[in-house]
């Protein structure tokens, strides 16, 4: 059975791996750019196209960098057989509405392509994958609540068929004032420290926790 190697959470003010409080942002007040810049100049970061993302993207691209930092082998493993699986609520709404903004006045229709580009919600998968140079399997799931277990049996499904030997699972949503992430590390090494059963019982914990 897969299990839950490592998790990374962003919710709110607060960075948190595997437990930890590892950055708590000065301002609880501070909307998604601010407290974006200021993790990703914490995490000392140097991926410039960061700058380029929307709100949801540079949300699950920071829980990524967290979680992945905290994997110590995975550099060593088959980016082929690794596998990417979000869930979120509002799929890419907030930047949907803001693209959509650009193009209602008829008066001053300036559509714009830097907004365009991020109107799929799956796109923060792209933007994860194209920096770690992951090619496995990927989906993006749609729940109006996390689906501990329409997200557990949809991953467990994949690595039953041989299709990954590990995967990025979680939640990421960003809209209004909803801000929280969070993922998983899930792979086949049950002997590791501090690794837990990969069911629908443990994932409805880590969001019971954090939430």
């Amino acid at each position: 059975m897969p299990v839950i190697a490592h998790y990374s959470l962003i919710k709110d003010d607060a960075l948190v791996v595997d437990g930890r409080a590892t950055y708590r942002h000065e301002d609880k007040e501070a909307g998604v750019g601010a407290f974006a810049s200021a993790l990703y100049k914490h995490m000392e970061l140097s991926y410039l196209k960061f700058f380029k993302m929307d709100n949801l993207s540079k949300l699950g691209f920071l829980a990524a960098e967290a979680l992945l930092k905290a994997v110590p082998d995975f550099a060593d493993t088959p980016k082929d057989k690794t596998g990417l699986f979000l869930m979120n609520a509002h799929s890419s709404l907030d930047t949907d509405e803001r693209y959509y903004e650009t193009v209602a006045n008829d008066e001053n229709n300036f559509p714009s392509p830097a907004l365009f580009v991020y109107t799929l919600p799956n796109i923060v998968i792209g933007e994860i994958c194209i920096r770690h140079k992951i090619t496995g399997e990927h989906a993006f799931l749609l729940s109006e609540q996390p689906d501990a277990t329409l997200l557990c049996n949809y991953v467990r499904n994949v690595f039953d068929e041989n299709a990954v030997d590990a995967a990025i699972a979680g939640w990421v949503e960003y809209y209004g004032d909803k801000r929280h992430a969070l993922l998983m590390w899930v792979n086949r090494q049950p002997g590791q420290v501090g690794a837990t059963e990969f069911t629908p019982a443990t994932i409805q914990q880590l969001w019971t926790i954090h939430s």
